[in-house]
């Protein structure tokens, strides 16, 4: 398995920005009545189109690996609980 990796405070900054850009994004898409699974199938495969691109094979299927594992037991937390009767809630686990 790959190793985990430190990442200095410029890289954690860029990150987070990323991360919270994106989520602004998503958020948007949601509140237009984008499908969430349509959304979620797309950015999934635009993110594991990008990992093709940078990584060799031997990272990439350790890459997936994880991302699998981590699925498995239940580290991936819902980005947002959704509730048919109720609105969607804001928060990120």
């Amino acid at each position: 398995m790959t190793e985990k990796k430190q990442m200095d405070v410029l890289r954690q900054s860029q990150l987070l920005k990323v991360y919270n850009d994106m989520l602004t994004v998503v958020k948007k898409m949601l509140d237009d009545k984008v499908d969430p699974e349509i959304l979620a199938s797309t950015l999934v495969a635009q993110g594991l189109r990008l990992y093709r691109g940078i990584m060799d094979q031997k990272t990439f299927d350790e890459t997936i690996q994880v991302i699998v594992n981590n699925s498995k037991n239940m580290s991936i937390k819902p980005l947002f609980e959704f509730k048919p009767d109720k609105p969607k809630e804001d928060k990120i686990n």
